[in-house]
């Protein structure tokens, strides 16, 4: 290996220059000029680490070539209908760009901490938002043309698509580390959980006490083994689709209609979800193999009555068809895969339960807003090599 070559697992300051553009909080898409500057330097960026892999020698993970796969397709699909080229790009590029990003900086020792860094760096900001800004930093609207509070990180569920993993990264980075909670840890998820109670978002509520949940859970499960040896990221992954079947074609949350509306406080249509999923399904049948996709934004309201599906995925579905859809679900099943037997490591049960949550909310969200989902599922692909103590 050539180890003088670009420098990448040496410097902190090339590290940041390969991460920066792939985490780009709401507030800078405020400017165009700049939310398309960032998109350039992402592309950029993924020359650069793809220049890396070859001078290197660092093959790229089996996942890695999913990914590239699927983004081909998608671009490829967006040709061949009412989808965007442009805009498909622009969504794909962060998605493909933290996974490689991911990929090689979980096999170099202090990569990662210079992304939980950075996302903690942003949660700060957006918490000193929260503070000074209690009617919003900047207002948007939703595409109910009704206008909503925005802060640093942008809408409180947008929020939440940063804070859920930055609780999960800041536990996994402490118990990589040590057993007990350094000073730096609790520091950190004081701020997260300050956060998550100033942004009075009921979902986040839930996510957190299911994360926190899930540890614990997981905790007894040690000592009761059968308990949760048949749960991993697999199976949940698995559950999340039967839970989403669930909610579109069978309407079950009208079950739980007591709980959604008088603890959640939330309408039992879901905010009209379910009026948006009943749009989709209808263009989904038209391509069902192929998708479209990512579409223009108000080409997108004006068919669905939305930007997106509001659900992970029928997203998958709506862009991609059958094929995305499968491509995206075959990684989800090896990573589960080679993490099944790693959940006696506090670590792995800390991104695990934080891939969770983000299932959990990708039921009523898209989860496009922030590829940290993949960074989360590329970091657990490669933690086989560091409970081995040592690099691929």
């Amino acid at each position: 290996m050539n180890r003088d070559f670009l420098k990448i697992k040496y410097s902190t300051a090339q590290c940041l220059m390969l991460l920066f553009p792939f985490l780009e909080p709401d507030t800078f898409r405020l400017s165009t000029s700049f939310h398309m500057f960032l998109r350039a330097w992402a592309v950029l960026a993924i020359a650069y680490m793809f220049l890396y892999y070859v001078k290197s020698q660092i093959k790229p993970c089996f996942g890695i070539l999913i990914m590239i796969i699927y983004s081909i397709w998608l671009c490829y699909v967006s040709t061949l209908s009412i989808g965007n080229l442009q805009t498909t790009i622009t969504q794909i590029v962060p998605i493909l760009g933290i996974s490689i990003w991911a990929d090689i900086y979980s096999r170099k020792n202090g990569g990662i901490s210079v992304a939980i860094k950075l996302i903690m760096t942003y949660v700060y900001i957006n918490l000193l938002t929260l503070l000074l800004f209690p009617n919003g930093l900047y207002q948007s609207q939703s595409y109910q043309a009704v206008p909503y509070k925005c802060y640093f990180l942008g809408y409180r569920n947008v929020q939440s698509l940063w804070l859920l993993p930055a609780l999960a990264l800041t536990l996994w980075e402490n118990y990589t580390e040590t057993d007990e909670l350094t000073h730096k840890t609790k520091v950190r998820l004081a701020a997260i959980l300050l956060s998550i109670i100033l942004i009075k978002s009921s979902t986040t509520y839930v996510a957190t006490a299911v994360l926190l949940g899930v540890l614990i859970f997981l905790v007894k499960g040690s000592r009761k083994h059968y308990l949760w040896k048949f749960v991993n990221l697999s199976t949940v992954y698995i559950g999340s689709i039967a839970v989403s079947a669930g909610l579109v074609f069978f309407n079950i949350q009208y079950k739980f209609s007591y709980i959604i509306e008088n603890i959640l406080h939330k309408d039992v249509d879901l905010t009209d979800r379910i009026y948006v999923w009943e749009k989709v399904l209808v263009y989904i049948r038209q391509r069902i193999w192929t998708g479209y996709g990512y579409i223009f934004d108000p080409t997108s309201r004006a068919l669905i009555g939305a930007s997106h599906p509001h659900n992970y995925a029928l997203n998958l579905l709506y862009t991609g068809g059958v094929v995305g859809f499968v491509l995206v679900s075959i990684l989800w099943l090896i990573v589960g895969y080679r993490t099944k037997r790693m959940l006696n490591d506090w670590a792995v049960r800390a991104l695990f339960a934080g891939a969770l949550v983000l299932l959990l909310i990708g039921l009523t969200e898209p989860l496009k807003q922030l590829p940290t989902a993949y960074m989360i599922l590329f970091i657990l692909y490669h933690e086989d090599s560091r409970l081995k103590g040592g690099e691929e």
